[in-house]
């Protein structure tokens, strides 16, 4: 063989060497971190070396991100699917492997989603990234801020998704908007659950309307604490409870139904009576006030609440759009798959792919 050839093909072999002894070092990392069988161990390593010749990342990176999974409690046999799914979000959106797998694995946390959905809700994230007018990782971030309480209400991950769409879409940021839209749903479910089923066994002990009660409460504190107390509640309580009863009427005035049927709708579908509102909030004329009088009316005049109400209400039917993409898109699971396809079928893509397969035939 010629020195000119023994050259190149020496380099060729070092290289392969040391992308060998890189991904022994990376999987050790791996070992810390996850809990698993000698099996599956075994089967974890072959899934990375595999995953390499169809991804352009190498054993190292896809380790790292399994590393990370591993410590964010991300079950042994889910490993190599939640991996996938962050190394696709990391190379076809604005997120990061790292962003993506710390923030997901949290959300999935949060809302009690199976962590075999990752790809699912990955190509929710990819559609509304497509889709609307904001990016994967703010939509990730503003999802965050709302995952709590669109938990709490019933709402699905696509919901929730949807929702951090629009906001986002808007202009709300996620430091300080997503939290004030959360404290939104929260007065909801609590206007739903206290000024409506506790507040209508209230008014069936007493025989009273709310308004009785809204008027002693004002006028007569003295009959409302009596009342209260033979109710076996404090006044704080029992007025807290008319208060609540007051936003579910405001709630359900501006949203076009009537109390019981925002109740039902609430309890049904919590996503759909949150759109109402909003729809409902735009178009505050024909009920004769602004929209921020009838906010200050409710006690939504926070700030940062009453900008994201209102931003939502101008924003036409884009919430109502953005969740049933969500939705849809975590249903039908494509979109994150065919936007890393479209990536990896560049040049670049597809040279470094080449160069994974070298390396574990010669690693073998």
């Amino acid at each position: 063989m010629t020195p000119r050839l023994t050259l190149p093909i020496a380099g060729i072999a070092t290289g392969m060497v040391k992308s060998a002894k890189d991904f022994e070092t990376a999987f050790t990392g791996v070992e810390k971190t996850v809990d698993g069988t000698e099996e599956q161990m075994k089967n974890l390593r072959e899934g990375i070396k595999k995953m390499a010749e169809e991804l352009p990342s190498s054993t190292t990176e896809i380790s790292a991100v399994a590393e990370a999974a591993g410590q964010l409690g991300i079950e042994t046999d889910n490993i190599l699917g939640f991996s996938k799914a962050m190394i696709d979000l990391g190379n076809s959106t604005n997120l990061s492997s790292e962003e993506a797998s710390s923030q997901l694995a949290k959300f999935a946390n949060i809302t009690q989603m199976s962590q075999k959905n990752f790809d699912k809700l990955g190509s929710s994230i990819v559609d509304l990234g497509n889709n609307f007018a904001t990016t994967e990782a703010d939509i990730v971030s503003m999802s965050m801020r709302l995952a709590g309480a669109g938990k709490q209400v019933g709402l699905s991950q696509g919901d929730i998704l949807g929702l951090a769409t629009a906001l986002s879409s808007v202009g709300v940021e996620a430091e300080m908007g997503g939290s004030a839209f959360s404290k939104a749903m929260v007065k909801m479910q609590s206007a739903v659950e206290v000024g409506g089923t506790q507040l209508d066994n209230v008014l069936n002990k007493t025989g009273k309307s709310l308004r009785d009660l809204q008027l002693m409460s004002d006028n007569d504190t003295k009959s409302f604490k009596e009342l209260a107390d033979g109710l076996g509640m404090t006044k704080t309580e029992l007025k807290n409870m008319v208060t609540a009863g007051a936003q579910l009427k405001d709630f359900a005035k501006i949203s076009g139904m009537s109390t019981d049927q925002f109740k039902k709708q609430w309890k049904k579908d919590a996503v759909g009576a949150i759109n109402a509102f909003i729809k409902g909030l735009g178009n505050t004329k024909k009920q004769g006030k602004s929209a921020i009088a009838l906010l200050q009316d409710m006690g939504l005049s926070e700030v940062r609440l009453r900008d994201s109400l209102l931003r939502a209400a101008n924003s036409g039917d884009l919430f109502t759009r953005a969740v049933k993409t969500g939705n849809k898109a975590f249903k039908e699971n494509k979109a994150l798959t065919n936007e890393a396809n479209k990536r990896y079928q560049t040049l670049d893509s597809r040279l470094e792919m080449t160069k994974n397969k070298l390396i574990n035939v010669a690693t073998n």
